[in-house]
């Protein structure tokens, strides 16, 4: 009578954790595709501001120097209406990276601080007659910061998040005392 409840008990609790183990791995993992495509356009529009800014602060620098006549003297063939669509993009990125950082953490939000000042110094390089090597630190800021963001959300797609593994390593262990106990039943029950 026992094996008859024992059994079926057993291979039930068996199952049901390989369908939780199964469907944890199929969350983490869709979980772990949106954090790269994150990632992703994390880089891109982050690349996309400090280029646009070097753009930007290299124009300055050269009009500063040669004056209106710049193209007759210089290399550099940018007009009013690239610097604006420059102008333009570098703020659409900035906007679209500032609202997908987390407040609450820390890199995340030095990182907010950075592109701020990043933000304030072209404004004043541009309006002010600001000085092109406060641009170029608060680029090498930005970019120091968003390598550090860039690499904790590596680090958290390596590592899968924390409940799901959890989950995973519980789900595991019972998997396992399941089939420990049913070799146990049967190797009482031969003896």
């Amino acid at each position: 009578m026992q094996d008859s409840f024992f059994v079926p008990i057993l291979t039930l609790i068996i199952t049901s954790v390989v369908s939780v183990i199964t469907i944890t791995l199929a969350k983490e993992s869709k979980i772990s595709e949106f954090r790269k495509a994150w990632i992703d356009s994390f880089v891109e529009e982050l690349s996309h501001i400090l280029a646009a800014v070097k753009a930007l602060s290299v124009f300055i620098d050269t009009i500063r120097k040669y004056g209106k006549n710049y193209l007759e003297q210089t290399c550099l063939n940018m007009d009013e209406k690239l610097v604006s669509e420059l102008r333009y993009k570098a703020s659409e990125n900035l906007y679209k990276i500032k609202l997908k950082l987390n407040p609450a953490d820390a890199d995340q939000s030095n990182l907010k601080c950075s592109l701020d000042e990043l933000a304030q110094a072209v404004n004043f390089l541009i309006e002010f007659n600001g000085e092109l090597l406060d641009v170029q630190r608060a680029i090498d800021d930005v970019t120091i910061k968003g390598n550090k963001v860039l690499d904790n959300e590596w680090e958290k797609v390596k590592k899968g998040e924390t409940w799901f593994c959890f989950i995973r390593y519980a789900a595991i262990s019972i998997f396992f005392l399941a089939i420990v106990f049913l070799l146990l039943h049967f190797l009482l029950r031969s003896l």
